[in-house]
């Protein structure tokens, strides 16, 4: 029997397993069925960088010329090496640990920011199969920069030194800036810098052209604001695990997060 000072209403399933009004708060944060619109500004970005790939085609092979005459000083050709990692799967598996370990609050959001990186290079890798461009390191800078670019639809058949464009790196880094600016808004000054880095790690290394890295840099940006617009997919699993979910892996209330960039 029920002892006399029990509610008469009481459920007998286990308290974790009640829908509370605080689980349903933590799975409308869980559920977001409408992402996150679309900045105007990111969409200038990336309207702005493919712009600027065709006029860099004129200073692609003068970059490349004193990249490879190994101007950079050696101070800031260490920095480049060590920001390449931004842009790099090791580089990005120690952040995304990082963050899983010191921000139990936001590791829900880990798999929108792995798939906003990984994506990115994803996409960058499939225009790689769709156009043949020669890497400054292998290539006649004398011949110009419409000369680099080898034909379309090379698919797998093209080796890596005649997968220039675009960068994997860049958009990669691209991608992971913009989720890590939608995931802590107070970095939205310092996660574009990488981005930069990287691409001028790339150029150093004569691994890229500037166009290569220009439209990179868009491709990865836009795939991240796509990535961080779909829908959350834990919005078609029951309730009772989305609660589990909710109690396990937000623990406090994150900060609230701010926008695209």
């Amino acid at each position: 029997m029920m002892p006399d000072d029990a509610p008469a209403n009481r459920s007998t399933r286990p308290y974790c397993c009640q829908p509370t009004a605080a689980s349903r708060t933590d799975l409308r944060r869980l559920d977001l069925d409408q992402g996150v619109p679309f900045s105007r500004r990111g969409l200038l970005i990336v309207a702005a960088l493919l712009l600027a790939a065709p006029v860099a085609l004129t200073a692609d092979c003068a970059i490349a010329r004193w990249c490879l005459a190994g101007h950079c000083p050696r101070l800031i050709r260490d920095l480049l090496r060590v920001c390449e990692l931004f842009g790099h799967g090791l580089g990005l598996l120690v952040i995304v640990l990082a963050i899983h370990q010191l921000d139990p609050a936001r590791r829900w959001a880990l798999p929108r920011v792995l798939a906003s990186a990984l994506g990115a290079g994803l996409m960058a890798n499939v225009v790689k199969l769709l156009v043949s461009r020669a890497r400054p390191s292998g290539f006649d800078l004398a011949a110009g920069a419409w000369a680099s670019f080898g034909g379309w639809l090379p698919l797998a058949g093209a080796d890596s030194s005649a997968q220039s464009f675009p960068s994997g790196h860049v958009a990669t880094a691209a991608g992971f800036a913009v989720a890590l600016v939608w995931l802590y808004p107070a970095g939205r000054k310092v996660f574009p810098v990488l981005v930069v880095l990287v691409a001028c790690q790339r150029m150093e290394t004569s691994s890229h052209f500037l166009s290569d890295v220009l439209v990179a840099a868009a491709v990865g940006l836009l795939t991240g604001m796509v990535v961080l617009r779909a829908p959350w997919p834990t919005r078609w699993l029951p309730d009772r695990a989305r609660i589990r979910l909710a109690a396990g892996s937000l623990g406090s209330p994150p900060a609230r997060k701010g926008g695209l960039p």
